[in-house]
């Protein structure tokens, strides 16, 4: 298994649109959900610093992912 570990900072007026965007039912997660390789993530938002997150993208495969990434 591979964990891919994404780490954002968002401006203070866009973080409702960028966890719609990046969230569980988000554009993002449904088109990693495409992918056979694709294992699940989790969402995380820095209580300390509400403008930081962290998402973690967990797949089976390397290749598969970086293809995924590609497209």
């Amino acid at each position: 298994m591979v964990a891919v570990v994404w780490n954002f900072e968002t401006r203070p007026d866009q973080g409702e649109e960028f966890e719609r965007f990046y969230g569980a039912d988000g554009e993002w997660t449904k088109l990693s959900r495409r992918s056979r390789s694709f294992l699940g993530s989790s969402f995380l938002k820095d209580i300390a610093r509400p403008e930081r997150y962290v998402l973690v993208e967990y797949w089976s495969e390397m290749l598969v992912y970086e293809k995924h990434l590609a497209d």
